[in-house]
């Protein structure tokens, strides 16, 4: 049940590369900029006894560092109908306890502690653009909301052979073309001067809403 802030936020433009070196450049050199503590979150996996890689191309990281004021997009639909869909970016304002958020704002009363978690493990809040948000620096209609670990699945002829339950968000102040694809980025910036396959520069450019942003 996504709540209004107590603080406006501003969520800055997520800057699309080519490479994946500078994805990732980009991201750490932001996260460092700001102060706090970094908060860890490493996946807990299963791989059914099946050799590693199965989970490689899992959307959700292996393991997400945060800070408060970190840029984050989210890699799942939580409610669409408030705009809080895969692709929707925020900023991290908070953290709370683990069995606070799940009491009061999990859906899902059965949801369990990964394993390997501490329970006294706090989970991001993020602040997220409404809908309606038009501008970088818009703060009037966000939606705040703990961010639980939910479990994504690989399946073969029906049947699960592996999965991963993680904080489903990733940084978000650089992403790659190729893990963009698919997404609606509200305010974006796109360096092509990398571009190095037929149609990156077209994925790029479409992930976009309007010229205005």
């Amino acid at each position: 049940r996504p709540v209004t802030p107590k603080s406006g936020v501003r969520i800055e433009n997520t800057r699309l590369e080519c490479k994946n070196r500078n994805v990732d450049s980009g991201n750490d050199t932001a996260l460092s900029r700001l102060q706090g503590s970094p908060r860890t979150y490493v996946a807990s996996d299963d791989e059914g006894g099946y050799a590693g890689g199965l989970l490689r191309n899992m959307t959700a990281p292996e393991s997400l560092t945060l800070k408060l004021g970190a840029q984050v997009m989210l890699l799942k639909n939580l409610d669409t109908e408030r705009g809080l869909c895969n692709g929707s970016r925020g900023v991290v304002t908070s953290f709370l306890p683990w069995s606070s958020a799940v009491s009061e704002y999990s859906n899902d009363k059965d949801i369990i502690l990964p394993q390997g978690w501490a329970r006294n493990i706090e989970v991001p809040v993020v602040a997220f653009a409404g809908p309606s948000s038009t501008s970088s620096s818009s703060s009037s209609n966000c939606l705040e909301v703990p961010i639980l670990p939910p479990t994504g699945e690989v399946s073969e002829n029906d049947r699960v052979i592996a999965s991963r339950t993680q904080v489903p968000l990733k940084l978000a102040w650089v992403l790659s073309v190729h893990k963009s694809q698919g997404q609606t980025i509200s305010n974006l910036s796109v360096n092509l001067r990398d571009v190095f396959e037929v149609g990156q520069a077209y994925v790029a450019l479409s992930r976009g809403v309007c010229m205005d942003n």
